[in-house]
């Protein structure tokens, strides 16, 4: 059951989001009602349904199996997550709070830890929240050059791309971009294909944002090919992703 839970993993972040749900089922068939299946099995569900752009189902899948979550903080970042790309800032500020508590320092130094820290640091730096993305940042500094594996269940992304987006919340538009294009390079170079189209969009908005000669071509290119590498997979969180900042591309103008 283990291992088909890491193939689901790897498929997803490759981008070949069909051959993930009958792995998701032979776990249940394998592990049975097993605890840390009977979380995990739907927790992956909804990490597939978000990717396939499908936040209502992500959102209640992981409510679903949230009261019985034993780490009730990377469920509340993961779910604040899936509240930003609903468009809920409320709901999602809600969540960071009650994942953030009273800081990083309290979050137990488990499996999950780096998970946690993750999840927090892609909520922050969506909301806005200096303060913390910089603590975050910190502790996170690190780990790249990796993966950020959340509960053996996600991988959320490289290291380089969560940072790049807490560079930008900071308001460091430069080592935003050059961490954003530290992600893509090691994202291609895994076949990482899912999370490298959600880079590119994101490294587009970092460009478009600075506004130097040469960055608004580079960053309509960069959509085409997110555009078109979400069409492939079914990715459908990059194409909502891509849309927006074409649409305050377009508003800028």
């Amino acid at each position: 059951a283990g291992f088909r839970q890491g193939q689901a993993l790897v498929a997803i972040a490759r981008g070949d989001l069909a051959s993930a749900p009958p792995l998701i089922e032979q776990i249940t068939e394998l592990a049975g009602n097993e605890p840390m299946f009977a979380v995990g099995v739907p927790w992956q569900q909804a990490v597939l349904a978000g990717w396939r752009g499908d936040s209502d189902t992500a959102l209640a899948l992981s409510e679903g199996v949230r009261p019985f979550n034993p780490y009730p903080r990377l469920a509340a970042a993961a779910i604040g997550v899936i509240h930003l790309d609903r468009g809920d800032r409320d709901a999602a500020l809600a969540e960071f709070r009650a994942a953030y508590a009273d800081g990083p320092h309290t979050i137990g130094r488990d499996w999950t830890y780096t998970g946690t820290i993750g999840a927090l640091a892609e909520l922050a730096a969506g909301l806005g929240a200096t303060a913390e993305a910089a603590e975050l940042d910190a502790i996170l500094e690190p780990f790249e050059g990796q993966f950020l594996l959340e509960a053996c269940i996600h991988l959320r992304g490289s290291f380089a791309w969560i940072r790049g987006g807490l560079a930008l919340c900071v308001g460091d538009v430069d080592q935003a971009i050059a961490r954003y294009r530290r992600a893509e390079t090691f994202e291609a170079d895994q076949g990482a294909h899912c999370l490298l189209a959600r880079t590119r969009v994101d490294l587009a908005a970092a460009l478009s944002r600075r506004d130097a000669p040469g960055d608004l071509d580079e960053a309509l290119r960069l959509l085409d090919l997110a555009e078109s590498e979400a069409g492939r997979m079914g990715a459908g969180l990059v194409t909502q992703r891509a849309a927006r900042v074409r649409d305050r591309l377009a508003s800028a103008t």
